[in-house]
């Protein structure tokens, strides 16, 4: 009787070649979708961006730079008094159809906020979903 219900010794061994393989490929699927590369910024001869506590990196970007007393989108100049408003709007056309997701805005730090509203107002007119504001971190 005590035959009968002895327990069978098996051993059961965990086959790790599958998890390694797995491993390996998550892996190198990390080490080439992460990039490397800072974001690099060129600034505009007098504009002073604000300072800001929270930043988020941007890729593929496009930068205009709203100064005092005038515009610079791709080396560019248009006046920002408003009448050179429809050349700028198609200018942030064709750099929308040329593939640029995201438009990043340098603003002097003095101008009123609703002269940036405006250039905002008009990159989203362009395409633009999200138009982000440049700052320095604190």
């Amino acid at each position: 009787m005590a035959k009968l219900f002895k327990k069978k010794e098996t051993s059961i061994e965990l086959n790790l070649t599958s998890l390694m393989d797995m491993f390996t490929i998550i892996l190198f699927f990390f080490l080439t979708t992460y990039s490397f590369e800072g974001v690099l910024m060129q600034l505009v001869e007098g504009i002073e961006l604000p300072k800001a506590k929270t930043t988020i990196p941007i890729a593929e970007k496009f930068y205009i730079a709203v100064g005092k007393d005038r515009i610079d989108i791709d080396g560019k100049i248009y006046s920002n008094t408003g009448r050179d408003d429809s050349f700028i709007l198609k200018e942030l056309r064709s750099i929308k159809s040329k593939g640029k997701n995201y438009l990043v805005i340098q603003a002097d730090k003095e101008l009123p906020f609703y002269m940036v509203r405006n250039y905002i107002r008009l990159a989203v007119q362009a395409g633009f979903s999200k138009p982000y504001l440049a700052v320095l971190p604190k």
